[in-house]
């Protein structure tokens, strides 16, 4: 058994062992410079006649790695080759794919720094900053893992006089998954262990501009056995995934994450039935949003402020504070006295829909920030009823993802 859930602790960068490692992990990761990556279709290394390259942001001068520029025709194969591996893929019980995302999660955190550096040097990322996005990438994985044996297990059903209920999570087909390069490694994990764990095949396709962030996961992905046309890796601009695979009639959901603008271009696409798709496809598009911190009278005020100034937030002025509350300290107000004040933005708010008695409520995800995954399963039901001989199918997200909310 793997236990309860956990997050993955952060690498504490004041003890001088772990800013030692880091340090080799630079080193050893600068040594690959100007390497040639290779695409993974059907589990083959390919290379195509067009490349291009991914560079250090810090240092433009540097090439971080030169990557084959897949066409539509080479998509294709990635789309097929995941199709074909996913008649067998589909049939394998959850506990093996289960133990392929922990034995995953453990080949991460051996080789932590590594990836750390690779975010240092190719997406521009600090230290704390890398290795956050690694401890969440451990995360998803470990989570969506235990996910994949909770869902196969027995599934609480409404019961009826003279039927027998039962429902059953049946993964969907092949995933398109098209992650950002902000958080370069987290959500590009995220997303395919998530489609990965339910059952599915997956087409990766990173951001342009940290492929090698990508490889490195596929690399280990590779490493722990996910069998070949599983996870098809590719790399090239982004209208080879997001617009000829986006509406390709084969490609049975998208996951995706950037901005409003390609996102929604993802959703109009894939909303409009091609020549030969049988489904509806399902789409998952997180796309640029807003967050808020509320800091209460019982927050520690020395790491509200700590958390809050490290964080990307821009501070609103509060209201006014009732004396002795949080926002009236003297402490409070040291700590944030540099802060940009803006105004809050105020819109008009439309009058709340009637709600259901039955509401559900949300389970609790990994980190603070919840935002929803690949939609990686169906629901199949079934009864012995002649009145009922088989439930419509209905969609659901795998589970929810999260963004690391740590300081």
């Amino acid at each position: 058994m793997r236990g309860t859930f956990q997050n993955e602790p952060l690498t504490d960068f004041s003890l001088e062992a772990n800013r030692k490692k880091m340090e080799e992990a630079i080193r050893e990761f600068s040594s690959t410079f100007g390497k040639e990556y290779d695409c993974f279709i059907g589990g083959k290394p390919v290379r195509f006649q067009e490349t291009f390259v991914s560079r250090n942001p810090s240092k433009p001068s540097e090439i971080v790695g030169v990557f084959p520029k897949a066409r539509n025709e080479d998509a294709e194969k990635a789309l097929l080759a995941a199709e074909k591996a996913f008649e067998s893929w589909k049939r394998v019980p959850a506990k093996e794919r289960a133990d392929l995302l922990f034995l995953a999660a453990d080949g991460m955190r051996e080789r932590r720094f590594l990836h750390n550096a690779s975010m240092v040097l190719e997406a521009g990322k600090t230290w704390p900053e890398a290795d956050g996005d690694t401890a969440e990438a451990i995360d998803f994985l470990e989570f969506y893992g235990r996910e994949a044996l909770r869902y196969a297990g027995e599934q609480p059903v409404t019961p009826f006089p003279g039927e027998r209920p039962e429902l059953r999570y049946i993964p969907l087909g092949v995933g398109l998954v098209i992650p950002p390069w902000n958080f370069p490694l987290a959500i590009l994990c995220g997303m395919t262990s998530a489609a990965i764990a339910a059952g599915n095949t997956v087409v990766l396709k990173p951001s342009s501009e940290t492929p090698v962030i990508g490889a490195l996961f596929n690399d280990l992905m590779r490493s722990v056995g996910v069998p070949d046309g599983v996870l098809n890796f590719i790399t090239g601009p982004g209208a080879v995934g997001g617009d000829y695979l986006v509406r390709h009639p084969r490609t049975r959901f998208i996951s995706f994450t950037g901005s409003k603008e390609v996102g929604l271009g993802v959703i109009e696409k894939a909303g409009k039935a091609a020549p030969g798709q049988i489904w509806i496809k399902r789409v998952v598009a997180e796309m640029g949003g807003k967050d808020a911190i509320v800091v209460d009278s019982e927050a520690d005020l020395d790491a509200a402020a700590a958390a809050v100034s490290a964080s990307s937030r821009r501070p609103v002025r509060p209201r006014r504070a009732r004396s002795g509350s949080s926002a009236s300290s003297p402490r409070w107000g040291e700590r944030t006295r540099s802060w940009s004040i803006r105004k809050p933005i105020s819109t008009p708010r439309p009058p709340p829909s009637p709600r259901p008695h039955s509401a559900s409520k949300a389970r609790n995800a990994p980190r603070a920030r919840a935002r929803s995954s690949s939609p990686a399963c169906t629901t199949r039901s079934s009864k012995s009823s002649s009145r009922s001989s088989e439930r419509s199918k209905s969609a659901i997200r795998a589970t929810s993802r999260t963004r690391w909310g740590r300081s």
